[in-house]
This record gives C-alpha cells, sequence and structure tokens, in this order.
C-alpha cells in the first residue's frame, strides 16, 4: 500500500486509541487535507479510494467492514478489534 494509505490508517488507528473520544471519527476533508497535503486540489472522493484500498488490505471482507466504518456524508472511523 502506498504511503497515503499507510498515513490514513495511522490517523483513523489513533483516533480510536483516544481515551477521551469514544466516537472520533476523521472527516473525509481532514482526511484530504492531512494526508494528501493543504495543498490538493482535487476531489475529496479520491479519500475514498484509499479507504477502500486500506479494506482491502486489513479486512477480512473488505465489502463487509468490521475495523474501517464510513459515516455517511462525514467520514470514517476506526473500531478497535
Amino acid at each position: 500500500m502506498g504511503t497515503v494509505g499507510s498515513r490514513i490508517e495511522a490517523l483513523l488507528r489513533d483516533r480510536s486509541r483516544d481515551a477521551l473520544c469514544d466516537d472520533c471519527i476523521a472527516q473525509r476533508l481532514e482526511l484530504s487535507s492531512r494526508q494528501l497535503g493543504f495543498d490538493f486540489d482535487g476531489d475529496e472522493r479520491t479519500v475514498d479510494v484509499h479507504v477502500r484500498r486500506l479494506r482491502a488490505k486489513i479486512e477480512e471482507e473488505a465489502k463487509l467492514p468490521a475495523m474501517v466504518h464510513t459515516i455517511h456524508g462525514f467520514g470514517y472511523k476506526f473500531v478497535r478489534a
């Protein structure tokens, strides 16, 4: 997996470790700006492609994700196993 996918995974995992946040969600816009660069001028849906690739790598069944959940209209969250 490329470095963008690795950075997205790290950010999602870090959010899930936050003891003060049981329901920490990473916004799609935040992921695109922090992981693709603040000057990223592409479609924020690019993050969706990286998340799909991440799921293919870490999930047992990427179509039914257990760890990386989509929060429709907002972003993603990592659920600790």
